[in-house]
């Protein structure tokens, strides 16, 4: 927006806000959206504050790839959107039958994200496992899951 509608626009009565609250609107504000400690914004007004203050907004993504599998099966996790090059944690956590979770340690690049396989375990089926819940927190708090269902014939 030029110099001269922004002025107008304001003059008008319309809010202008700083370069830096653009991740905050429109609803942008809501989740996934995180602080670097991985906390959520309460509103838009709290997330504009915050970044006014230089913080930087977080959206972090982890996608499985497929989400149905079979034993056996591998399962690529794409994340993206944490801190680079942050050493964390992907937890695996068993659904239905059986319980447990392993914590398997995982770093991101420089661009905040990374790539991996997983596998669904051979004999899910007969403990009556229905998936997995797989979930990255980085070094620094911020987070996300994605879930993977299993198809048992």
């Amino acid at each position: 927006m030029d110099r001269k509608l922004c002025t107008s626009y304001g003059a008008r009565g319309g809010v202008l806000f700083p370069l830096s609250a653009a991740p905050c609107l429109n609803g942008d504000w809501q989740a996934p959206a995180q602080r670097s400690d991985g906390t959520p914004f309460s509103s838009e007004s709290d997330c504009t504050t915050y970044t006014s203050g230089g913080g930087v907004v977080y959206k972090p993504s982890l996608i499985t790839v497929p989400t149905h599998v079979s034993e056996g099966q591998n399962i690529d996790m794409i994340a993206s959107g944490f801190h680079p090059s942050s050493l964390g944690t992907v937890t695996v956590a068993v659904l239905g039958g059986g319980s447990g979770s392993v914590g398997l340690p995982a770093l991101t690049d420089a661009t905040g994200g990374f790539a991996t396989t997983s596998v669904m375990n051979p004999g899910a089926c007969a403990n009556l496992q229905t998936g997995q819940q797989l979930t990255y927190v980085d070094g620094f708090g911020v987070h996300a899951s994605a879930t993977v269902t299993l198809d048992c014939l």
